[in-house]
């Protein structure tokens, strides 16, 4: 099993943001299949997201960390979102220093890999600038800007 329960790792967008998950408990492992697994009904273990800014990231903005869940297809570079139920967006909060964190709890899945032609789910944590406050349409900072994005390893979910 991995260390600490921690199944998100990876950075896949550049950033100058240390971005780290942790998960309270890990989800379940399957040695004889090299596989992680869960089941649709249970609700996932609470996440913990940390953000480290470092001094690089003007903080003109609150950031947010927002988990989705998805699958690939063949040949597709994206991720299919197949649904999270429960709050799946939250505002990262000061915690000590350049140090920013947030906690996600009773995310439940809401498909099986069975119903998505037997692939497994990933789920994605990603790291945003809110959109700035006033700015019009078009303009920059109108939209919530993705500053860094994690992935876990492939996970079949019943």
């Amino acid at each position: 099993a991995m260390p600490g329960g921690a199944v998100i790792t990876g950075q896949e967008c550049d950033s100058d943001l240390m971005v780290t998950v942790r998960l309270q408990t890990p989800l379940l492992y399957w040695r004889e299949r090299s596989r992680w697994m869960w089941h649709k009904k249970w609700s996932l273990p609470r996440i913990f997201v940390s953000v480290d800014v470092g001094a690089g990231v003007p903080l003109d903005r609150p950031l947010l960390a927002m988990i989705s869940c998805g699958t690939l297809v063949a040949g597709d570079s994206e991720l299919h979102d197949q649904g999270l139920s429960g709050d799946c967006v939250q505002r990262l909060t000061a915690s000590s220093g350049a140090l920013f964190e947030a906690n996600f709890s009773s995310l439940l899945l809401t498909q099986t890999s069975f119903n998505c032609g037997n692939r497994p789910f990933h789920l994605l944590v990603t790291v945003l600038a809110a959109p700035l406050q006033g700015a019009e349409p078009g303009e920059g900072g109108a939209q919530a800007q993705a500053l860094a994005c994690l992935t876990s390893p492939p996970i079949h979910v019943d």
